[in-house]
């Protein structure tokens, strides 16, 4: 065993499930909440793990339970489609993990809530209390989230790219870095400090989708500022990692104190990830940035329209739509709910790393002071 890959797996050995009385819990998801910073690209404290069953018992496969190395390859996927939650409020998506360790209703929440009525988990102590904030977008103002996110990549003008390396191509291997980049889309720069129009994906390698300068630490080796040490158990993927979700080029979800977890199909030149989910935790602070950047039908800023009665309705289901802490430290110990659950289904097709691109323009909310729940 190589020493290289001998101490990142030490460290996530080391960090292995705390197991309660109640429940085995996401102890270690500890990396700082994205409004604290972007997280550093170091191997992350462990997620707990158990295989899924039932109480509060929804969690990642664990790791190899033996040291698997091997031979090492990379591949890259966009993010093709999201599934943020059904616009209806028929049978909700069995997507998620349970964060805090507690099956919130009948047990109590995590931390002390603002509002009167508890936030429920889904069967399984699944927390993904934004799929209720996502189903207000639509009821009041018919705004579906995941349409838009999939129609921004369907058009080659927005997504998410995500790098698997040092992937030994086996059922199991026990260490894997994982690298998530914003993208403007299939463009290139313009040579005046912007970039050509979009073109639609064909969906296989051959696309070198753009890199946002924002996104990586190095722009000649590509490294990215959201990367994080994971593993592969039984070919699915699992990675504690903080990572921004965009639907177009100025509404992201900043999603900390994550866990991604995909199922690893393909072959050599052509993996991809398939039924994946990454569930965390949406601070309040960045759910209401991220509100004020939505666009509404008629094309304008949410954040240009605060006194509008419909931006008011949102942003107090928002601030009433805490159930957890920003920071997983912060569970059980009577702290303040001051970030949303959210888990979101998404799925990948093969891609390419093309040129680092200028960030997106400032758009108006970005003048605006503030809007905090308080």
């Amino acid at each position: 065993m190589s020493a290289r890959r001998a101490a990142p797996l030490l460290a996530l050995a080391a960090a292995l499930p705390l197991v309660l009385a109640r429940c085995t819990v996401f102890d270690g998801l500890s990396a700082d909440p994205p409004d604290a910073g972007p997280a550093e690209a170091a191997t992350p404290d462990a997620p707990a793990t158990s295989e899924a069953g039932g109480g509060c018992r929804v969690l990642p496969p664990s790791p190899p339970s033996t040291f698997v190395g091997g031979d090492e390859s990379s591949f890259v996927v966009v993010i093709r489609s999201v599934a943020f939650g059904a616009p209806d409020a028929g049978a909700a998506p069995e997507i998620g993990f349970d964060l805090d360790g507690l099956c919130s209703c009948p047990e109590a929440e995590s931390c002390v809530a603002s509002r009167t009525t508890p936030a429920c988990d889904l069967p399984g102590g699944r927390d993904n209390e934004a799929l209720k904030l996502f189903r207000a977008f639509v009821a009041l103002r018919g705004i579906d989230l995941s349409a838009r996110a999939n129609e921004s990549v369907a058009t080659g003008t927005h997504a998410v790219l995500l790098r698997v390396e040092r992937y030994n191509g086996r059922d199991d291997d026990s260490e894997v870095t994982v690298s998530a980049y914003g993208s403007r889309g299939l463009v290139q720069p313009d040579g005046a400090g912007g970039i050509t129009t979009p073109v639609p994906p064909k969906l296989t390698a051959e696309d070198r989708w753009s890199v946002s300068k924002s996104s990586v630490i190095d722009e000649v080796q590509l490294a990215s500022a959201q990367s994080a040490v994971g593993y592969v158990r039984g070919r699915k993927l699992v990675v504690a990692m903080d990572v921004t979700l965009g639907v177009s080029s100025d509404f992201r979800i900043p999603i900390g104190g994550g866990v991604l977890v995909a199922d690893v199909v393909g072959g050599p030149g052509a993996y991809r990830l398939s039924d994946a989910v990454i569930a965390g935790r949406w601070s309040l602070t960045d759910a209401v940035t991220s509100l004020g950047k939505l666009r509404d039908q008629d094309g304008t800023y949410f954040c240009e329209k605060r006194a509008d009665v419909t931006y008011q309705a949102v942003k107090s289901t928002v601030c009433r739509s805490a159930d957890l802490t920003k920071s997983p430290k912060s569970d059980r110990t009577g702290a303040p709910c001051d970030a949303i659950s959210i888990a979101v289904g998404f799925d990948t097709a093969p891609a390419s790393l093309g040129v680092v691109v200028p960030d997106p323009p400032p758009t108006p909310c970005d003048a605006l002071p503030p809007d905090p729940c308080n």
